[in-house]
């Protein structure tokens, strides 16, 4: 990578967040992320999680000093191009100054090495627990959980490719985003290296003796479900999520093709969540997997993972998404149109496109969400919806996507001014009623 150059006199500190009025100070200004390259290790007995990681990265403006989201562990060294750099901790807030000034455009490097064990917070925007959690074996939990294990620019609208080489003991596994590359046997670690083909947010990591059931896909898609080794009712479940296959395809037919390289299904315990999904891989408890909590996770592999949010103000462009898809897969299924079951308690949910400053993940987002994708689709009808949904998914695949950017995608498929349509379903404070559908009151 370039090194820094001396002489700018110009140069100025990068803003400490990246500009996103739904959380001030999740990620950071002045450089773009390109790649991170972690080369970590685990101790199961102490908890303590160790190593150093590399962050590549394109000054976007003359950077005198710059920051990194991260939180909690001891930084043993620090550099950046190679040479020793000064820094500063205050919270979530990793402020690094370089001993010469970053060109604009110019490409860097950041090392940082660090150890301790990991701390979980509260999330500030959605109201739940973030970071590494630890149970039996461990699980990096969203959202917004880069900064609990890995210095990182923490905002989906900094994606980057990610590599990781984890080293763990003797019996454990690793799952991560991506594809596993290489098992390294060291004797008593093994060492699992994992590399993701295409940008991504937000990566994950689960920790466990697991045993594992491969399917295949539609288009030979590697497909495998990792539980505990030895717990029969994690077996009993996985033997269930077969079924995955067929959400799969029928996700397929509607979506367009399945966004990543494999998918992967974590059923695991050591998390407070029922289930979340990250880039390749959805993680879900055991005690509670049902096909349409599946249907749901897999969904954000094309809503949330493949096209991320610009800002957590979009948050209805995933959980929305995936709401709906659910409904869909539970009505293909079963008949039952569970969002018109639930019509009389979403219809008291505030407006989609404007949540809570302090949660993003407010119910509306879900529901109200959900509700409005079901009135677009009843307008436009199954053709053109779904020929808007595979759009969506293909233009912005692997990207990051605005609600500006889904509804005029949603006007060029239609042929059709929508800007009222989605004014009273995504901003009005009263949901409006769906023509048709007897939700009337």
């Amino acid at each position: 990578m370039g090194a820094c150059e001396s002489g700018t006199p110009d140069a100025q500190a990068g803003a400490d967040g990246i500009g996103d009025a739904y959380a001030p100070l999740l990620g950071n200004g002045g450089y773009d992320v390109q790649a991170y390259d972690l080369d970590l290790a685990w101790d199961i007995v102490t908890k303590e999680l160790s190593g150093t990681a590399m962050i590549e990265a394109i000054a976007t403006m003359d950077l005198s000093a710059f920051n990194l989201d991260f939180y909690g562990f001891e930084i043993r060294e620090l550099a950046v191009n190679g040479i020793v750099s000064d820094f500063s901790r205050d919270g979530q807030e990793l402020t690094i100054m370089p001993q010469d000034a970053i060109r604009a455009e110019k490409p860097f490097t950041v090392t940082v090495g660090y150890r301790g064990v990991p701390e979980v917070w509260p999330d500030r925007v959605g109201g739940v627990t973030s970071g590494w959690m630890a149970a039996g074996g461990a699980v990096a939990v969203p959202p917004f959980s880069n900064a609990g294990w890995f210095p990182s620019n923490d905002h989906p609208r900094d994606k980057a490719l990610f590599d990781l080489r984890l080293t763990v003991p003797k019996p454990l596994d690793v799952v991560s985003s991506g594809t596993l590359v290489e098992t390294i046997d060291n004797g008593n670690t093994r060492t699992f290296v994992w590399r993701t083909g295409c940008a991504v947010f937000m990566p994950t990591v689960a920790i466990d003796d697991f045993d594992m059931l491969a399917f295949k896909g539609p288009n030979g898609l590697p497909v495998d479900v990792d539980f505990r080794a030895g717990d029969k009712v994690a077996s009993e479940v996985a033997e269930q999520a077969g079924v995955l296959v067929d959400i799969l395809t029928f996700f397929g037919d509607r979506f367009g093709p399945f966004p990543f390289e494999t998918y992967h299904l974590v059923l695991h315990d050591a998390m407070s969540e029922v289930a979340f999904s990250l880039h390749t891989t959805s993680v879900i408890r055991r005690e509670v997997f049902a096909d349409s909590v599946l249907a749901h996770e897999l969904a954000h592999q094309w809503f949330g993972n493949s096209i991320s949010p610009h800002s957590l103000g979009d948050m209805w462009l995933l959980e929305g998404f995936a709401t709906y898809a659910e409904a869909l897969w539970v009505e293909h299924t079963t008949g039952e149109d569970i969002l018109v079951s639930y019509y009389d308690l979403i219809r008291t949910m505030g407006p989609p496109g404007k949540p809570p400053l302090d949660n993003v993940y407010d119910h509306s987002v879900y529901g109200r969400g959900a509700w409005t994708l079901k009135a677009l689709h009843t307008k436009l009808g199954d053709d053109l919806f779904f020929d808007l949904l595979r759009a969506y998914a293909d233009r912005y695949r692997h990207g990051v996507a605005s609600t500006a950017d889904f509804i005029a995608l949603a006007e060029e498929v239609s042929s059709e001014d929508l800007g009222m349509f989605f004014d009273e379903w995504l901003y009005g404070e009263v949901m409006p009623p769906v023509p048709g559908l007897g939700a009337e009151e």
